[in-house]
Formats: structure tokens, C-alpha cells, sequence
């Protein structure tokens, strides 16, 4: 487990959609900054049920996440078969992966996303033992406390005004010193979150020597049909916040990392 000496800033990925190696991968490789990509293995190979699809938009293909398994920038993990909140799926879906990325992946630990968020942290304590027998490190899932009603509320709120004082008091709890619990708390990001707002979260978080996991599902271009979808964020956004955080990191304040480095 890593000493969180300065703020980890993780940029993790949910279902394995096209766009990701289409547009975010090659601005990650720009800037060299790492990422996880947590693949729902049904929706990649067509064989999820056509109820649990997470979205209407391309997959990614087998051949995509090999090729992404390959860059020692990112960490493939795994989001389920059927995209659901069981260990059985979760299972089922780390087999697949392992027979497409080989015996030796995930030896040193899996991570898993869980789909809709739907787990919490007492759910998460409750199966601990079965979620470590199948190799599981961690169980990244929504923000903390986000069924609240004046959570959805703040939450709203901090989208509809911009305010970065509104979105840093809707994150907050969320910020953790990640790989000290199984269970690790993520930052949606939704299309009108500007980046300003990530920055100013991210800012906070370094002045209290916490991590900060963002949970990203589409990077897009504007012209794309997909582009004004909630869980798609601009790819010109994603360009600036890369470079930022890189020069971030140069200067030694943040570290961008994988997921499961944070339990090694």
C-alpha cells in the first residue's frame, strides 16, 4: 500500500466505451498520465443481456483492451459480465479477462467498479471474504453518502451554478487516503462539470494530503452523437484538466496513478 504523502489523483474509466481509446487514451499517452479501465466484459464481446447494456454507444473490442493492457500507463479492471453488483458477475468477467489478457493478469490484485454504484461500504466489509478469495484488492463505487437527499441535492446544485465551492462541499466526504479500505469512493464526472471545479477539488485535497478518484465514463468530441449524453464530457475539458494535472505532477503536488497501485 502507498504512503499518501501528497495527493493521488486517480482517473478511472466505467464500461470500456469506444471513445476511450479513441479520444482519452491518446490524450493520456500525451501528457503520460496513468488511468484504469474498468471493462464490462458482456458489453465488449455482445454477450451482455440486452436489459443490464450500460449504454447505446460503441464498445470498446477484445483487441482494444489488449492493446491498452500493453501500456504500463494503465490498469485494466474489471466492471462485471452483466454489469451487475453481484461477486458471481464480477467473477464471471474477470474469467473473460483473464482469457483475453493472459493467466498473468491481475496476479498482483484486481479491482473492480462497481456498476451503477450500486454497493456500499457495508455491503462491501460484509462479503470482504469472498471478494479477496476471487483476488479482488479493491471495490471502487459512487460518492460517499450518496443515496442522501441533501447530498443529491448539494450535488445538483454544484452542476447547475458551477460553483466550486458547492461541488468541493458535495465531494468532500469523498476524499480518502485510497488503499487504507477495501472500498474506494469516486467523483462522478457529468457533462456540465467544468474543469475548474475538478481543479478546485483537487486543490483541496492536496491541502489535506487526501486522494481524489474521478469516475469517468465518455470522452467526447462536440460533433459526436453522443455528446450531450450525462456521463459524456468534453474532449477539449479533458485536454486542459490532463495538461494541468501534468504540470501539477511535475511540480511534485499531485501524483496521477493506476487504482490499484494505491494496494500494492
Amino acid at each position: 500500500m502507498t504512503n499518501s504523502k501528497v495527493t493521488r489523483v486517480i482517473l478511472s474509466f466505467d464500461d470500456g466505451r469506444k471513445d476511450n481509446i479513441d479520444v482519452a487514451e491518446k490524450v493520456l499517452k500525451k501528457y503520460e498520465l496513468k488511468a484504469t479501465f474498468n471493462i464490462t466484459t458482456g458489453y465488449l464481446d455482445d454477450t451482455i443481456r440486452e436489459s443490464e447494456r450500460p449504454c447505446r454507444n460503441p464498445a470498446l473490442t477484445i483487441n482494444d483492451v489488449m492493446e491498452l493492457n500493453k501500456n504500463e500507463l494503465f490498469e485494466i479492471a474489471g466492471h462485471g459480465q452483466n454489469h451487475l453488483n453481484d461477486v458471481e458477475d464480477w467473477q464471471e468477467g474477470i474469467e473473460k479477462l483473464k482469457q483475453w489478457l493472459g493467466e498473468h493478469w491481475g496476479e498482483q490484485g484486481i479491482g473492480v467498479a462497481s456498476p451503477h454504484c450500486g454497493i456500499t461500504e457495508q455491503s462491501i466489509m460484509e462479503k470482504s471474504e469472498i471478494i479477496k478469495s476471487n483476488n479482488i484488492a479493491y471495490v471502487r463505487i459512487g460518492l460517499k453518502n450518496q443515496n442522501s437527499l441533501i447530498q443529491k441535492i448539494v450535488s445538483k446544485l454544484a452542476i447547475l451554478t458551477h460553483s466550486n465551492v458547492m461541488f468541493y462541499a458535495s465531494i468532500k466526504k469523498s476524499l480518502q487516503v485510497v488503499g487504507t479500505s477495501m472500498c474506494v469512493y469516486s467523483i462522478p464526472v457529468l457533462h456540465n462539470l467544468t474543469v475548474e471545479q475538478i481543479k478546485y477539488a483537487i486543490m483541496k485535497a492536496e491541502t489535506q494530503k487526501l486522494d481524489c478518484v474521478f469516475m469517468f465514463h465518455s470522452i467526447v468530441l462536440s460533433k459526436d452523437q453522443y455528446y450531450s449524453d450525462l456521463w459524456s464530457w468534453d474532449a477539449e475539458k479533458f485536454d486542459e484538466l490532463c495538461k494541468w494535472l501534468k504540470r501539477e505532477q511535475s511540480d511534485k503536488k499531485i501524483q496521477v496513478v493506476t487504482t490499484i497501485e494505491m494496494f500494492k
